[in-house]
C-alpha cells in the first residue's frame, strides 16, 4: 500500500517554513521536518546547513503538494440540459482596462489568502489604490475566499477587473462579484448611464441573490440611491425573516438621513426585539428625529443645569417609575448589570437626547458630572450620546472634553474606542501619548496597548517605535496572555511596518533572557510574521511603482 501524506503534517511544515521566511533565516534557522513518511524524508534529504536554499525548496515542494493534493468537490446541483446550454450561450468577457498587479505582489496575495488572512484587507486596499487588478490565476481563490467574508467583498469586487466579474457570473456561489463598483459621483452622461446599468444589476441581485448577496447589494444600493433602496426594502419587509430584517436595518447606516425616519419609526413596533432596538439606535443618531424630540421632553423634568464654568451645577431627579410607552423608544426596563433601575432609565434618556439641547460648555458639564452624586448615569449617558451622534459637528468637541476629563482609565473601553475615533488622527496620537502610564503597572500598560490596537489607525513610524518599546516592557513583566489583547494580532496591523526589523531584534533579545509561555510564543511568532509580511508587501509596491 502506498503511503498517504498526512495533510496536518504538511500544514505544520508550511507554517514552520513561512514563519522562518518572514522572520528571516538569519534570526531563526529552520531545521529539517520531522517524520517518517516519504514526503518528510524527501524534505529531510536537502542540505539544511544552507537554510535559505533548503527553505525555498521545501516551500516550493509543500505548495506543489497542497495544490495537487486537493480533490474536486462534488456538486449536487442539477446541470442544465444540452438544449438549454445551446440556447443560453455565455457572452465573452470585456477586455480588462486596468493593469494586473506584478507577480511579486501576487505572491503576497497567495500568502495572505492561505495563511495571513488578517492582512488581506490591507493588501486588497493597496492593489485597489494602485488602480490594479489581481492576476487571472488568483481569481477563483479570491472569489471563494470572499464568499463568507462579506466585510471584504466590496474590496474584492474593486480588484477583480472585467474578467473577475465575468467569472463570478458563472458561479452562483460567487455572484457577489458581479456587482460593479459604483461611481461615487456623476460627471457626465456616460457616468449616469453606467450607474443606471449598475443599479439594474444591484436590483437583480436584490431580487434573486442569497442572503449575503442581498445584504451586500442593499449596502451598495444605499450608497448610491438610498431612497430607492429603502423603498425596495419596505416593499419586501413583511416577507423577510427576523434575522434578515435585523441584517437589513443594520445596513441602513449607509447614507442614513431624516428621510429614513418614517420607515424606522414603523420598525419600532417590529415583532423582533433586535430590530426594534436597532431602529431606536439609528433614530437616536438623528437629532431632528421624533424619537429624539420625545426623549428631550421626557428628560427635561429630571435634569436642570444652572451656572457656567466652575459654578455650573447639575440638579438631578430620578424617574419614579417605568412608563410602558418607553419600551417603544428603546429604553430597557432592566438596565445593564450593576446599575440601579432608576439611574439606568435616566442614563438611557440622556443617551438619546441631542447634544445641542444642553446649554453649557461640554468641558464644564464633564467637570461637574465627574463629582456628582449620580456620576455614572450622567457620565455614561452623555458618553453614549457622543457615540451615537459622532457624525454631528459638535461630536468631536464633546469627545475631547470627555477624554480630557476622565482619561484613558476612567471610561469603559468600548466607549473610549469610539470617542478616540472622533478625534482627528494627529490629535488622537497626542492624546494617547499623554495617557502612557507613568508608573510600572502591567494592567494599565496592557489597557493602553489595547487602545492603540483598537484605534482603527495605522500609526506613524516614531509612534510605532514607542508602542513597540512598551510592548517589550510589558513582556518583561511576564503578564498573563489574556490580559493583553482580544484578538492579539490587531496590534501588528496598526503599527508602521517599518518597525518590523527592530521589533524582530528586540523580541529575539528578550527571548535570550526569558522563555515565554506557549501562548506568548505563538503570539510573538504570529505578531512578527504579520509585521514582516506587511513590510515586504509595502516594499513590493514601492519597488513596482
Amino acid at each position: 500500500m502506498s503511503e498517504i501524506v498526512n495533510e496536518f503534517q504538511t500544514t505544520e511544515h508550511w507554517q514552520t517554513c513561512l514563519s522562518a521566511a518572514l522572520i528571516g533565516t538569519d534570526r531563526r534557522s529552520p531545521s529539517a521536518p520531522i517524520g517518517n513518511d516519504a514526503f518528510a524524508q524527501m524534505l529531510q534529504s536537502w542540505d539544511w546547513e544552507q537554510p535559505a536554499s533548503a527553505l525555498l525548496s521545501a516551500a516550493s515542494a509543500i505548495a506543489q503538494y497542497q495544490a495537487v493534493g486537493k480533490t474536486v468537490s462534488r456538486s449536487h446541483e442539477v446541470l442544465p440540459s444540452d438544449n438549454l446550454l445551446e440556447s443560453t450561450a455565455v457572452e465573452p468577457c470585456e477586455p480588462d482596462t486596468i493593469p494586473c498587479c506584478s507577480d511579486h505582489i501576487a505572491k503576497y496575495l497567495g500568502v495572505t489568502l492561505l495563511d495571513y488572512t488578517e492582512a488581506a484587507s490591507e493588501l486588497l486596499e493597496l492593489i485597489a489604490t494602485a488602480d490594479q487588478r489581481v492576476p487571472p490565476k488568483w481569481l477563483p481563490t479570491l472569489l471563494a475566499f470572499g464568499k463568507k467574508r462579506t466585510y471584504l467583498q466590496p474590496l474584492i469586487v474593486s480588484v477583480l477587473g472585467n474578467r473577475g466579474r465575468w467569472l463570478a457570473a458563472q458561479n452562483p456561489n460567487w455572484r457577489y462579484g458581479c456587482t460593479l463598483t459604483l461611481a461615487s459621483s456623476i460627471e457626465s452622461e456616460e457616468d449616469t448611464r453606467e450607474i443606471e446599468t449598475e443599479l439594474l444589476a444591484l436590483r437583480r441581485q436584490w431580487d434573486t441573490g442569497s442572503r449575503s448577496e442581498r445584504i451586500l447589494a442593499f449596502k451598495q444600493w444605499r450608497s448610491v440611491d438610498p431612497a430607492s433602496a429603502r423603498e425596495a426594502l419596505s416593499a419586501s419587509w413583511k416577507r423577510e425573516g427576523w434575522r434578515d430584517r435585523e441584517a437589513f436595518i443594520t445596513a441602513m447606516t449607509e447614507q442614513l438621513s431624516i428621510a429614513d425616519e418614517p420607515f424606522l419609526e414603523a420598525a419600532l413596533a417590529d415583532r423582533a426585539n433586535a430590530v426594534r432596538t436597532y431602529a431606536a439606535e439609528l433614530l437616536a443618531t438623528l437629532p431632528n428625529s421624533k424619537l429624539c424630540q420625545r426623549m428631550t421632553e421626557k428628560v427635561q423634568p429630571f435634569i436642570q443645569i444652572r451656572g457656567k464654568g466652575q459654578q455650573l451645577q447639575i440638579t438631578v431627579s430620578l424617574p419614579e417609575e417605568y412608563n410602558a410607552a418607553w419600551t417603544k423608544d428603546g429604553i430597557e426596563r432592566k438596565p445593564k448589570n450593576g446599575e440601579g433601575e432608576r439611574a439606568g432609565w435616566l442614563r438611557q434618556m440622556i443617551a438619546t437626547v441631542p447634544l445641542t439641547i444642553w446649554d453649557a460648555n461640554p468641558k464644564d458639564l464633564a467637570q461637574a458630572a465627574a463629582t456628582h452624586e449620580w456620576r455614572e448615569a450622567l457620565v455614561n449617558g452623555w458618553a453614549n450620546a457622543i457615540q451615537r451622534q459622532r457624525s454631528q459637528p459638535e461630536g468631536s468637541d464633546w469627545a475631547a472634553a470627555w477624554l480630557t476629563q476622565f482619561g484613558a482609565y476612567g471610561l469603559d473601553e468600548s466607549v473610549l474606542k469610539d470617542l478616540l475615533l472622533l478625534l482627528p488622527a494627529q490629535q488622537r496620537e497626542v492624546y494617547l501619548r499623554s495617557q502612557l502610564p507613568k508608573t510600572a503597572n502591567d494592567q494599565n500598560l496592557a489597557h493602553w496597548l489595547r487602545l492603540i490596537a483598537q484605534a482603527d489607525q495605522r500609526w506613524d513610524f516614531d509612534f510605532s517605535r514607542l508602542v513597540m518599546a512598551q510592548l517589550i516592557k510589558l513582556l518583561r513583566g511576564k503578564p498573563k496572555y489574556g490580559d493583553l489583547f482580544s484578538p492579539p494580532i490587531t496590534l501588528a496591523l496598526s503599527l508602521h511596518p517599518g518597525v518590523a526589523a527592530e521589533a524582530s531584534m528586540k523580541v529575539e533579545k528578550l527571548l535570550q533572557t526569558q522563555y515565554p509561555t506557549r501562548a506568548w510564543q505563538k503570539f510573538l511568532d504570529r505578531f512578527l510574521g504579520l509585521l514582516n509580511l506587511r513590510w515586504e508587501i509595502y516594499q513590493a509596491f514601492a519597488n513596482s511603482s
